[in-house]
């Protein structure tokens, strides 16, 4: 049984281009320019919408340790770490993230 790729939108493979560039310059912030330059040849035009895709991208990174054993578990999110985390906890802090995106 051969599988075969699905078939992608026109949407879809400009989106790609944008997600491979910032996924090849890990998602820094310094390779912002490129990542809109990426954006505008792939659309022909910077909208809100591809901005805010751009923008509102989320970054996980491992650590050893944040200097905050008290507050354990932790995350920082947003340059603000965020403790005693709980599933739910870190479910709704992300949901801030998401909405500060937004604005």
């Amino acid at each position: 049984m051969t599988h075969s790729a699905p078939v992608l939108s026109a949407d879809e493979k400009r989106q790609r281009m944008v997600i491979a560039t910032m996924r090849r310059n890990r998602y820094a912030p310094d390779a912002l320019i490129e990542t809109l330059h990426t954006v505008q040849r792939a659309f022909g035009y910077l909208d809100d919408t591809a901005l805010r895709f751009v923008a509102g991208e989320l970054s996980l990174l491992t650590t050893r340790c944040l200097g905050s054993c008290s507050l354990a578990p932790a995350a920082i999110m947003d340059e603000n770490v965020v403790g005693n985390l709980t599933p739910e906890r870190a479910l709704a802090a992300l949901e801030g993230v998401k909405s500060w995106s937004r604005v």
